[in-house]
């Protein structure tokens, strides 16, 4: 049996800044217990990540961090993403309407189902900041239909809203009920990780 461990996974880790946002945030009021990360996960399909990789000092940060250059997605292969502005609220969204669209170019996309199917275990103790800019409407109800969701223990969400055009279709509330069926929800901005 494969030893347990506490796992954060970062879907949107943008300049990687939110990592010692985490590292700083006293989880135990939120989860009921003091946590000390041994894997982090980060997810970010910006260009610049290798370069911000490069600048990110690990030396003080005491647990292994895997840098993932995709899309977190409902399927494997290449999307088209929309980069906004400088970088920050960049989108998988064709119809996101905040961020000052700047370019599109193709990027690779994971399902986000099968992979946490593949990389974590319902002995793990699982965190998951979700900060995607809108693909949060497409993943969350992939995961609850394939019964993944079950492999988080905590969901962390930023709710992007009507920002998101079609693919918001005022569904939040049923899914967020939905949710609360299958894991324990906390609210980005709340934590004081939104906006990184």
């Amino acid at each position: 049996m494969k030893k347990s461990k506490n796992v954060f996974i970062i879907g949107g880790a943008n300049n990687l800044n939110v990592i010692n946002h985490i590292l700083n945030t006293d989880w135990k009021p939120l989860v009921g217990k003091d946590i000390k990360i041994d894997k982090f996960y980060c997810f970010e399909p910006l260009k610049e990540l290798d370069e911000w990789v490069q600048k990110f000092n690990t030396d003080k940060i005491d647990a292994e961090i895997e840098f993932i250059k995709k899309a977190m997605w409902i399927e494997d292969g290449e999307v088209v993403f929309r980069r906004m502005g400088a970088h920050f609220s960049s989108t998988l969204c064709p119809d996101k309407k905040t961020g000052g669209f700047s370019e599109a170019y193709g990027v690779e996309a994971i399902d986000f189902s099968k992979w946490l199917k593949d990389n974590v275990s319902k002995n793990d103790f699982v965190i998951c900041d979700l900060d995607i800019e809108c693909s949060e409407y497409k993943i969350l109800p992939h995961l609850i239909e394939n019964k993944t969701i079950g492999l988080i223990d905590y969901l962390v969400i930023e709710w992007h809203k009507t920002k998101c055009g079609t693919w918001y279709a005022d569904n939040e509330v049923k899914l967020e009920q939905d949710l609360h069926n299958h894991v324990k929800l906390l609210d980005h901005n709340r934590i004081g990780i939104g906006g990184q």
